[in-house]
């Protein structure tokens, strides 16, 4: 039998098709089907059964327990404690709210997840205004929840400060390859990055469990009503990050789901974005300014992801990501 990390994208899903259906005998669900949605970090399948539509997640191999935890225990208490459009984790049949499954041919167990479906729509082009201030009043929203949410102590993660971005980003990677003239420009992102992050602060209205990575393919419209999925990275630091990540991936990001929109439709956009935000809770200060370079921190971390996984680099879009970073990079440290 073929090595896993050997086959073809659509060959590894075959296989996993097998993890996802045994995961599922964990579940009571009567004449499961599944159908497949996605697969670049995790793999999702649609599972349609007689009690209702669903979203399995079978996550990537090495998958973090703490923030699977993290992610399921946050989703629940978003459900209970506010009006937000979240997918609910389903309980498996002994309560818990994540299996472990393994097949034949997938070297090692994966963790599974099972969400109730959540209708909507993923937007790029089509984009307006409307849309982005709705969806900035989910997130600004979800960070005024995250003010006064506590998990369990065991769930406490770090906040990530801008202290160890040197050592979070170290620049070994991509002095194999990008030139003397372009490392300089990452060095300075990695640096005036941190110094943002520092001067931010750690303090309960700059800090809290975000999200993290909310890009078009991680926020649905019901209309022109906002709500979010994938919430399988959270992580403590400034909120700003959350908005830095959305308005990049209208405009920075040089990836296929990006909507490269011109520089007047962009404000426009963000400008919605930033006023449904400050409905729901306050903008701090020189947000726009500080948005701006925490767009670098994206821009690096998926430069990163791009390096570390070999599935990843397969895909056809990382040539362009990776030869148009440090132009990229120079323009909004620029400002």
């Amino acid at each position: 039998m073929a090595s896993f990390h050997d086959l073809s994208q659509d060959d590894q899903v075959e296989r996993l098709r097998d993890v996802a259906v045994a995961a599922l005998d964990a579940y009571s669900l009567t004449g499961a089907r599944l159908e497949f949605v996605e697969y670049s970090n995790n793999l999702f399948f649609r599972v349609d059964a007689q009690e209702g539509r669903y979203a399995l997640r079978v996550c990537r191999a090495g998958f973090d327990l703490g923030d699977l935890r993290r992610e399921t225990h946050w989703l629940a208490a978003l459900g209970s404690d506010t009006d937000l459009a979240v997918a609910a984790v389903l309980a498996a049949d002994d309560g818990s709210l994540y299996v472990e499954a393994g097949a034949p041919g997938v070297p090692e167990p994966r963790y599974c997840v099972l969400f109730r479906w959540l209708e909507g729509r993923h937007l790029s082009d089509e984009l307006t205004p409307a849309h982005l201030h709705s969806l900035g009043k989910y997130v600004g929203t979800l960070h005024l929840h995250s003010e006064t949410y506590r998990p369990p102590e065991e769930l406490l993660s770090e906040v990530w400060t801008g202290d160890t971005l040197a050592e979070d980003f170290p620049l070994e990677p991509f002095e194999a390859v990008y030139g003397a003239s372009d490392i300089t420009v990452i060095a300075g992102a990695v640096r005036r990055a941190g110094e943002t992050m520092q001067a931010i602060g750690v303090g309960r209205k700059e800090c809290g469990l975000i999200h993290t990575d909310l890009h078009q393919m991680n926020y649905m419209f019901d209309g022109v009503h906002a709500r979010a999925i994938d919430f399988e990275a959270p992580s403590r630091m400034c909120y700003l990050y959350d908005i830095a990540v959305t308005l990049a991936y209208l405009r920075d990001m040089p990836m296929p789901m990006t909507y490269e929109v011109p520089r007047t439709l962009y404000d426009a956009l963000a400008g919605a974005y930033y006023e449904g935000y400050a409905e729901a809770r306050a903008l701090p200060e020189q947000y726009a300014e500080r948005v701006e370079i925490l767009k670098t921190l994206k821009l690096l971390s998926v430069a990163q992801w791009i390096a570390s996984s070999p599935n990843i680099r397969r895909m056809a879009w990382t040539e362009r990501y990776v030869r148009e970073l440090p132009g990229i990079l120079r323009r909004l440290l620029d400002g």
